[in-house]
């Protein structure tokens, strides 16, 4: 058994709807040619509302108010890269996912499809906390009958890794993806120092969401639900540090 783990599939959920603040739309890159969303980077604890003025914000979705071109959304997209200094690129989300509980929750951790953002009880989260663990959270605004029972917060999940793309795919340096028209195995590259030091992050080639086996193994001791091996949680390979990627420059 490897000492990470990626989000796999988190079906069974209290979850029956969720609302983005703000994301970034679709955009064609003049370098890749790449005009869909392959990844979903997600940024609860940014404001892209602080940022941008009234007029970006409305090019931008879930709820598109004016029609951009291209150039115009990645100039954006550029913009709040250089000012959150984080990956930005189609697809991805500033502000705090609203969810909507209709059910009773039965477990402590919850996914998004895609990766789209990570979220815990706060009761959980407060157990961690407690156990020592580094972990950074925002409210995470909710409705529906349960909605006060789950007590979600959104938990931060820093895009900083690197995972080894396979032969004949690359991801492009200026718009942040990737080339596949498939998916593909996780391989992720030997974290270095900074990854070493926090429970979960993500990947900056396909934004996928990694977990130590150190974090796995401390949330089942103090009995933390969610993590199934092989179902919600997927061992993975790892490569050397001196892997070659096949990445395009900036």
């Amino acid at each position: 058994m490897g000492n990470y783990y990626r989000a796999g599939y988190f079906g069974e959920s209290s979850v029956s709807d969720i609302d983005v603040c703000v994301n970034i739309p679709n955009f064609r890159c003049e370098v890749c040619g790449q005009h869909e969303i392959v990844n979903y980077y997600n940024y609860p604890q940014f404001d892209a509302k602080s940022v941008l003025n009234e007029d970006l914000v409305s090019k931008l979705g879930p709820r598109i108010g004016k029609r951009s071109s291209d150039g115009e959304i990645f100039e954006i997209a550029m913009q709040l890269r250089r000012v959150f200094k984080v990956p930005v690129t189609a697809g991805t989300i500033f502000g705090p996912t609203r969810l909507r509980v209709t059910s009773r929750p039965k477990a402590d951790f919850y996914v998004l499809v895609q990766h789209a953002g990570l979220f815990c009880r706060r009761s959980a989260v407060q157990k961690l906390l407690a156990d020592g663990l580094k972990i950074e959270f925002v409210e995470s605004p909710a409705s529906g009958k349960w909605a006060s029972e789950a007590g979600y917060v959104e938990l931060v999940v820093p895009v900083i890794a690197h995972q080894k793309l396979p032969s004949g795919v690359t991801f492009c340096g200026d718009c942040f993806r990737h080339t596949s028209k498939v998916s593909f195995p996780t391989v992720l590259i030997q974290p270095g120092e900074a990854e070493l030091q926090i429970p979960f992050f993500k990947t900056i080639e396909d934004g996928i969401i990694i977990f130590h086996k150190w974090f796995i193994e401390t949330a089942k001791r103090l009995s933390l639900t969610g993590f199934v091996d092989g179902k919600t949680i997927l061992s993975i390979d790892c490569a050397q540090l001196d892997c070659i990627r096949q990445v395009k420059s900036q």
